[in-house]
Parts: C-alpha cells; structure tokens; sequence
C-alpha cells in the first residue's frame, strides 16, 4: 500500500456496517477493526519490497476496541515480521510515538453522541504520535456532525483544506 498521503483518513461513513458496538460503558468497532488488518497487510506488502522495519501504534479511545485490535494484531502478528505493533489507549500511549500512527475512531451511531471523544486534549494525543504517517479509520460524516463540542469538525476541515498532505476517502 502507498498510502495517499501523510494524513490519510479512511472512512466509512458508506458502509453499511460502520456503527459501533456498546460493551457496558466501553464501545468497540468490528469495521475499523477489519479495515486496521487490510491495512496492516498493506503496510507488511510495502514494508517487504522496500526491506523496511517500522513501527506501527494503533490506538483508539476505547478499551474494547483497543481489546478487539489486540486480538487481532496477536492471531496475525506472524503475517506482519516488518512490522513492530503496539495496540494501546489513546490515554496509555500519550507520551509515546511510532512511525505510523493508525487511529481508530470507534464512535458512530444515529443519535451523534460522541462520549469522551469531544475531548480535545485526548484527540491532540491521538493525531500528535505519528512519525511519518497518521492514518485515522471511521466514519468521518459521524465525526463531522456529532453534537457539540465537536473538535473532530476542525479535524476534517484542515483535511479537506490540505489535499497535497491528506487524503480523505474510503478504504480502496
């Protein structure tokens, strides 16, 4: 995979399947989750042509879905050797950083709440740990349109405003 851009949004907002799943007070996404793989493949495809050995965080603001990646990253981490992946909480990586940063998004449902995830600071650690790529997976019409305060709006303004560095579009 070439990504499209330094910043690279994947969104889902077309995909029937693309709403979270609520675990008591937690949420995770089986979509982003599948979409994390194809794109942890595709970096591994990059990865092996050009000999490279990078690191990859994928982090996201919910445990379950930060549980579900885990899983997922364990059952095939042998498909990836080029690859050096940390799964972890937006909250638990603060501080840290990766060559590529894959931020899962998790929120997206018909009654636009966002949960914690109107919380600036929490977004800033999430789009502030990738070395050479930032790539957020979800449902960017969600994000766009949640209910107030909203700082995933500016988000995908400035990704929209910048189609040289970022791409947004569906996951090909």
């Amino acid at each position: 995979m070439r990504l499209p851009a330094p910043v690279t949004w994947y969104t889902t907002s077309a995909e029937k399947r693309r709403e979270e799943q609520r675990h008591a007070s937690t949420f995770d996404n089986a979509l982003e989750a599948q979409w994390i793989k194809q794109i942890l493949d595709d970096l591994q495809s990059t990865t092996e042509q050009n000999g490279a050995q990078i690191t990859v965080a994928v982090i996201a603001g919910y445990s379950r879905q930060v549980g579900r990646l885990n899983l997922m990253t364990r059952k095939y981490a042998g498909d990836w050797p080029n690859l050096s992946i940390v799964c972890n909480t937006v909250d638990a990586f603060q501080g840290k950083q990766a060559d590529i940063c894959i931020y899962s998004v998790v929120r997206s449902n018909l009654r636009k709440q966002f949960g914690f995830l109107r919380e600036k600071p929490r977004l800033n650690v999430a789009l502030s740990r990738a070395k050479s790529a930032l790539i957020i997976v979800g449902d960017h019409l969600f994000c766009q349109t949640a209910k107030a305060p909203n700082p995933f709006r500016k988000v995908i303004e400035w990704v929209e405003a910048h189609p040289g560095k970022c791409h947004l579009g569906p996951l090909q």
